[in-house]
């Protein structure tokens, strides 16, 4: 769940300030983190695997 929080953290504070690299930050750790939680890498093979 810290994965998620953070990810979550670094959203909002994206959206407060508008910093793509936060964001870009932000989506690939709740990307990651959805993709464990579901164990399935196949709709999205390209990307790193995070957690």
């Amino acid at each position: 769940w810290d994965t998620l929080v953070r990810g979550l953290g670094t959203l909002n504070l994206t959206l407060k300030h508008g910093n793509p690299v936060l964001a870009a930050e932000a989506k690939l750790i709740l990307a990651g983190f959805r993709e464990g939680v579901d164990g399935d890498w196949v709709h999205n093979p390209g990307q790193p695997r995070y957690g």
